[in-house]
């Protein structure tokens, strides 16, 4: 009978270990999709920077040519004309920009557009 008891003990013993280590293993993989999730953030946070930087430049840098075509135009069809003419065509570039950029998102969104988020996300490493 303590023969009997040792080895229940024993395999207790084995199954409360057994059941530690899993825990400590499911700890650990928990942690390294943490990091990775955090590296991943860091990474998007900074190209997200560097892409309101990069618009926020472009966005003068057109002024600066819609302000050089402005003064071009108004010494040819008076400062009123020019200016009009400038914003019916910024106007219209504007809403096909919008429309188009629109269509896009509606399509991605049904699915239709672009490559399914799970084919993208096999690809990261």
């Amino acid at each position: 009978m303590k023969g009997a008891t040792q080895e229940s003990e024993t395999i207790g013993a084995l199954f409360s270990q057994l059941i530690d280590d899993a825990n400590q293993v499911l700890r650990a993989e928990v942690n390294v999709y943490k990091a990775s999730a955090f590296e991943r953030v860091a990474m998007a946070r900074a190209g997200l920077i560097k892409l309101a930087v990069g618009a926020a430049l472009l966005f003068c840098a057109l002024l600066l040519l819609l302000l050089g075509c402005l003064l071009a135009l108004a010494q040819l069809i008076g400062p009123l004309l020019a200016g009009l003419a400038l914003a019916a065509g910024s106007t219209i570039i504007g809403l096909v920009f919008l429309m188009s950029g629109k269509k896009n998102v509606a399509l991605t969104l049904e699915g239709k557009l672009g490559t399914p988020l799970t084919e993208v996300e096999e690809k990261l490493p």
